[in-house]
């Protein structure tokens, strides 16, 4: 999903309580930090 989102690759996860932390890097460099609720797979 997130790959279809905003093109690229993740780097990192892990989970903080209810939530997923990424580190992303899209297909022109820019580096994403995404927090993902782990319950309903939202991007907040």
């Amino acid at each position: 999903m997130l790959k279809g989102q905003y093109g690229g690759q993740h780097l990192d996860a892990r989970k903080v309580g209810a939530y997923y932390m990424i580190s992303w890097i899209t297909d022109d460099g820019r580096r994403l930090n995404l927090r993902v609720n782990a319950m309903t797979g939202r991007v907040e």
